[in-house]
């Protein structure tokens, strides 16, 4: 999809608009999935939650008008700089926070990642992008397709993109839970606190075969004290079994 920003002249106010790219507006289910994506975050009401305004069409394309988010996302805010510990715990509750408010309305995200998740001038988080949401209550939404969307190595041995925060169980297409949100989130909180990704190797498939198989590192981070409080908490959101996972945030 393409974002512009755009003026509510009724309102006067900034909104984002998200259009599908030209390239597959024309595609029925493409667009069934759009228009999906916007029903599914217009459901969520939480401060840490991007809010969707509306949707509708515009020229025949589809469109979302939602929160204009000032700031940067977490992905480029970690490139830039490391985060103070103090930092990224507070940010990692208020992920945990948007997805428990996702997950009681009965909505995976699917698809938590740095590059979704955008920081305020204020440092706050705004959860993005929730083009992979899936309802999981009676009568919900049809599953979305299983399809990856997007997957990319920036360099070697750095992988970004949904792949390389997908739970084992997602990475293996199997059937999915706010479970595997945890374990997305439990990527994340490691690579703020340690400044790296627990399970990048120099390829996509290495990367994938590390998730689905290997233990991640322990961090070694000062304060030496924090260790071993934090590294239980990981261990557990970064189980590849679910069942030893934590059930919900």
């Amino acid at each position: 999809s393409e974002v512009y920003l755009a003026q509510d002249t009724n309102l006067d106010r900034k909104v984002a608009l998200k259009f599908l790219l030209k390239d597959v507006e024309n595609d029925a289910s493409t667009r069934e999935r759009f228009i999906r994506e916007a029903k599914s975050a217009a459901a969520l009401d939480h401060p840490f939650i991007c809010k969707i305004y509306e949707t509708g069409e515009a020229d025949g394309k589809a469109y979302i008008a939602m929160e204009y988010v000032e700031g940067k996302d977490l992905k480029n805010k970690m490139e830039e700089e490391p985060l103070p510990l103090r930092d990224s715990i507070r940010i990692g509750l208020e992920i945990a926070e948007a997805l428990e408010k996702a997950h009681k309305s009965g909505i995976v995200h699917r698809d938590l990642k740095p590059a979704n998740i955008m920081l305020t001038p204020q440092g706050h988080v705004k959860v993005m992008d929730f083009g992979l949401a899936k309802r999981i209550l009676p009568g919900g939404e049809e599953q979305l397709s299983q399809t990856i969307t997007q997957a990319s190595i920036t360099e070697k041995g750095t992988i970004a993109g949904t792949l390389a925060y997908m739970s084992p169980e997602q990475a293996k297409g199997d059937d999915i839970d706010g479970r595997s949100d945890i374990f997305s989130l439990g990527i994340i909180l490691y690579e703020m606190i340690s400044g790296k990704h627990p399970f990048s190797k120099t390829s996509v498939i290495e990367t994938l075969s590390a998730i689905l198989r290997d233990s991640h590192p322990p961090t070694n981070v000062k304060p030496k004290t924090i260790n071993p409080v934090i590294n239980p908490i990981l261990r557990k959101a970064l189980a590849k079994d679910t069942g030893e996972r934590y059930q919900n945030v």
